[in-house]
């Protein structure tokens, strides 16, 4: 894992991002946003013709309060209206039962990985500060963690936790996260600190503060204005 620190992470951030799309701009590209402060990050600005490119959410988190859903929120981003003028694929995980919409998101990404052999995976995360990262919550039981997020050939999932103030989630899952070629981890303010301290500490267990696992990741940039 790589780590930026800068008085102007964003802007730092954005900038890697249109530096890979435009690397990138002769090879199909799924680029999966995360919601959060990361949303920041997606600027007509990181748009580049590329031939190929497949633009969805991260995670999502699973409700009727379209205000509160990641793939809205996206929608309303000079980012995505770009989008539309290029004529990229946008896929939206939202519809069904929870779990079916998991089922949806995993043969979405599956089919794209086996249409797209070479393509290139690029993701934008953030970490929350009770270390949640994408829509992989903490969880009590490591053994549940494990089968949930980690299982090979399960890219997504869709599922219900009583955790925070989403009780149901779809997100991609640490197999899918593992294989993309780049990982843009933003973690801004101070609100966030401590959570960052604790990440780049890196002694609690992965089941427990999921950001922990993008740490085993050589494909990850970690931009901060956050000093250790």
């Amino acid at each position: 894992m790589k780590v930026i620190y800068s008085t102007n992470p964003k802007q730092e951030a954005t900038d890697a991002l249109a530096k890979l799309f435009k690397e990138y701009k002769n090879i199909p590209v799924l680029f999966l946003s995360s919601g959060g402060s990361a949303l920041a990050l997606v600027e007509p600005s990181i748009l580049s013709e590329n031939a190929e490119l497949t633009v969805s959410v991260l995670d999502e988190h699973y409700t009727e309060d379209e205000t509160n859903r990641n793939f809205c929120k996206l929608q309303k981003t000079a980012y995505f209206l770009a989008l539309k003028k290029m004529g990229a694929t946008v896929f939206d995980p939202f519809g069904g039962a929870v779990e079916e919409a998991g089922k949806r998101f995993d043969t979405f990404l599956k089919d794209w990985r086996v249409k797209y052999p070479t393509g290139k995976i690029v993701v934008t995360v953030g970490m929350g500060s009770d270390g949640h990262t994408a829509g992989i919550v903490p969880f009590s039981d490591a053994d549940s963690f494990q089968k949930l997020f980690f299982t090979p050939d399960t890219l997504a999932v869709g599922y219900k936790t009583g955790y925070g103030p989403f009780p149901e989630r779809v997100t991609a899952t640490c197999s899918l996260i593992a294989k993309a070629s780049d990982v843009i981890l933003y973690a801004v303010g101070r609100e966030k600190a401590e959570a960052l301290l604790t990440f780049l500490d890196g002694r609690r267990p992965i089941h427990d503060f999921p950001a922990m696992f993008l740490k085993t990741l050589p494909s990850v940039t970690l931009f901060t204005d956050i000093s250790s």
